[in-house]
């Protein structure tokens, strides 16, 4: 390896391979002076502050405003509430159901009997206000075994 294929990177010291740097066509060499590594974990740190979670919210916000970004995200909401508009509806019902006093939610999941906030999970969309009160996780699981048991049919 030549010298100049070589860089000791700034933080952690180490001399790596410029492959092992990110570009940056303001230096000479062309890449960075932190590794990819340090880089990381240097931004993994800085999103945890205020500042960088602001500084992110910000660049999302600019990212979706673009306007082929937009019609993406558009056209996927629109695709989405087409093939899920009958979960969506049972969803809408339920959630009005539970604000007019017509459902009740059980403070405790109905399979593992843990205290929390519980989803109303439908067995059939046809009878929206037919629904089993789960935990969040209790019904991740039983969407998870359900993807599967699909999956394995086909």
């Amino acid at each position: 390896m030549d010298i100049k294929e070589v860089r000791k990177c700034c933080r952690c010291g180490q001399a790596k391979p410029l492959v092992d740097f990110r570009r940056d066509s303001r230096d000479p060499l062309g890449r960075q002076r932190r590794c990819r590594e340090c880089a990381s974990a240097y931004e993994r740190l800085y999103r945890q502050t205020e500042h960088g979670r602001k500084a992110c919210g910000r660049a999302q916000k600019k990212y979706r405003r673009r306007p082929e970004i937009r019609a993406k995200f558009q056209f996927d909401g629109l695709m989405y509430a087409k093939l899920h508009r009958k979960a969506n509806s049972a969803s809408t019902r339920v959630s009005y159901a539970v604000a007019a006093g017509k459902l009740i939610r059980p403070p405790t999941c109905s399979k593992c009997g843990k205290s929390c906030v519980a989803d109303g999970h439908h067995e059939n969309y046809a009878r929206p206000l037919s629904v089993t009160w789960l935990c969040r996780a209790c019904h991740r699981f039983l969407h998870e075994k359900k993807n599967k048991r699909i999956f394995l049919q086909c």
